[in-house]
């Protein structure tokens, strides 16, 4: 009988000790309560409040170089000008300093991926260029439209691809571009028709060379000249031809007129200096001299203002655009947004400042310039 009640004892306190054994086996649903005097937990969460880290960057101070920015490190712009003759190689040398300067000043690896052929409104090459930057992984393009409305639509395709798309020297508003870098070329007309009138004394005759008829700087430009000429009605436009922007061509365009009109022609103004050279070269075959005037004051027009073979020019200052394109550019990666138009200045390119101008061009050769 002792026996059975010291079992019955024994399996008791057995059952007691288990089920104290259990609740104090941390296997419940109900966390521990810790009380003020206790330590915090090794996995706790810092406050939000505490001071952050000296070494992360606040968002608001991130360096241009950052990942963050959406500018990458080995970036990549796509640029597509005209032709890599005057002025378009001028422009590029100044874009190419600005990008080193870039490079340097946020610590990237930038470079341009160049494609262009003799477009002159060659829209099928330019979708081809187009198809090749996209293929080429570039991250942003500048080209020159050979046409506004298809290059509406090849900015379009590329921008679905996720490159954005900018214009050179373009007038025309132009659906999905993000930014352009031009001139009022009506301003510019204007002002180099009030030089001819002056320099004519009012009246004569003027041969006007223009590059490309359907292209909105050769309308702009154009216009300007036109403007200009009204308030002289004793200037006469007796030849007005396209002569495609380049020196060739204007040269034979300009053996047919003196033919054709010889001593009556009195000025040339052309729409580019190429053009206006090429004049000036048919002219001294031909024994003639006319007061000849060019636009974009490229290297070889400052050339020629000083040895008195051209009068003048507009300057299309090169630094400049060279600048805001880059500029713009990397605005657009780094911040998604810029500015749509980047307006260069207009002025006047004669004897008074040619060399100037000239200094100018050797301090971009020299990587002199800065801005």
């Amino acid at each position: 009988m002792k026996i059975k009640r010291f079992i019955l004892l024994f399996t008791t306190l057995a059952c007691i000790m288990i089920i104290a054994l259990a609740g104090c086996g941390g296997t419940s649903d109900t966390p521990p309560q810790v009380t003020p005097d206790d330590p915090a937990p090794v996995d706790t969460v810092p406050d939000e409040t505490e001071a952050p880290d000296d070494n992360v960057p606040d968002e608001t101070e991130l360096t241009p170089g950052d990942a963050e920015t959406g500018l990458r490190d080995d970036f990549i712009i796509g640029w597509q000008p005209n032709t890599l003759t005057p002025p378009w190689r001028e422009r590029m040398m100044a874009a190419e300093l600005r990008l080193a300067q870039v490079n340097e000043e946020l610590g990237t690896n930038g470079t341009f991926l160049v494609k262009t052929t003799e477009l002159h409104g060659n829209i099928i090459e330019q979708s081809v260029l187009f198809d090749d930057f996209i293929a080429s992984g570039a991250d942003i393009i500048i080209g020159i439209a050979a046409d506004p409305e298809s290059y509406a639509g090849l900015a379009a395709r590329a921008t679905e691809a996720g490159i954005p798309v900018g214009v050179m020297v373009e007038t025309a508003d132009i659906p999905n571009v993000l930014f352009r870098v031009t001139q009022d070329e009506e301003e510019a007309g204007e002002m180099l028709g009030q030089r001819v009138a002056a320099d004519l004394d009012g009246e004569g005759n003027v041969v006007l060379l223009r590059g490309q008829m359907e292209h909105s700087v050769d309308i702009g430009r154009t216009t300007g000249i036109l403007r200009a000429f009204e308030n002289y009605p004793g200037i006469t436009i007796i030849a007005e031809q396209e002569a495609g922007w380049a020196h060739e061509p204007a040269a034979r365009i300009m053996d047919d007129l003196i033919i054709a009109h010889g001593d009556d022609i009195n000025a040339v103004v052309a729409l580019n200096d190429n053009m206006a050279l090429g004049s000036i070269a048919s002219a001294r075959a031909a024994g003639r001299s006319f007061l000849t005037y060019g636009m974009d004051g490229t290297v070889e027009g400052i050339q020629a203002i000083l040895a008195g073979d051209l009068v003048a020019s507009m300057d299309s200052d090169f630094t400049i655009f060279g600048k805001y394109l880059i500029d713009s550019a990397i605005d657009y990666l780094q911040h998604g947004t810029t500015r749509m138009d980047w307006l260069i200045p207009n002025g006047v390119i004669d004897s008074t400042n040619a060399q100037e101008a000239m200094e100018r061009y050797e301090r971009t050769v020299a990587g002199e310039i800065t801005w």
